[in-house]
């Protein structure tokens, strides 16, 4: 049951925002989880981790705003773009195009893909899906999540201003915004988000078919 401050704080939290539904809903998670009375100085336990809520609200803001741009950004870089479409062909081309770029080959286990597109001016890339996958990489047991638009500029050994992926820690989606080979250790493989946390795993847990 949500505790008696939750609409209060809902208020309090989305008050700045043009608050959409899954940000409603996370704070009305968060609420029911916290303790009572709550306020936004407030340190909330999920599990072992504490989480400050203004932090946490901001991860969900940003996350949803977000994927409300990525349709107008694939129409911006769409002028002079290499586009493909069909399951396949998508497949085929966003994997060479991995590879070209040194990136791992399986990082991208998207399903149903309906476009693939590369401006090669801007760097910038598309993936369109039938709709939102997770994807368990077995090696790491790391969830991750595919919105049905995933975007990102690629350039050597790097994905960055990533749109549409985000890694599943201690019960929340976290989206990513960079994902980079290091040059001194190209066997392995770094995930850095939005708020500068980053983690680093072996590259062959996202080698193709993993």
């Amino acid at each position: 049951m949500v505790n008696t401050r939750a609409h209060v704080v809902l208020q309090e939290c989305t008050s700045s925002y043009t608050a959409s539904r899954s940000v409603q809903a996370a704070c009305l998670y968060i609420c029911a989880v916290a303790p009572s009375p709550i306020t936004q100085n407030h340190f909330i336990p999920i599990k072992s981790c504490q989480l400050h809520f203004a932090t946490t609200i901001s991860l969900f803001v940003k996350a949803d705003s977000k994927e409300t741009m990525a349709s107008q950004a694939i129409e911006c870089h769409r002028a002079g773009a290499e586009v493909f479409t069909g399951d396949a062909t998508c497949r085929k081309k966003s994997v060479e195009l991995l590879e070209e770029f040194g990136i791992p080959k399986g990082l991208l286990p998207l399903e149903d893909i309906q476009e693939f597109g590369y401006n090669r001016d801007s760097g910038f890339i598309w993936l369109v899906q039938g709709k939102k996958v997770e994807h368990t990489f077995k090696k790491i047991m790391q969830k991750v999540s595919y919105d049905a638009e995933v975007t990102a500029f690629i350039e050597n050994g790097k994905l960055r201003k990533i749109t549409g992926i985000k890694t599943n820690a201690m019960m929340l989606w976290i989206s990513i915004n960079e994902v980079f080979v290091p040059e001194a250790l190209p066997e392995k493989v770094t995930f850095k988000s939005g708020n500068g946390l980053s983690r680093t795993f072996d590259a062959a847990a996202f080698a193709l078919g993993e």
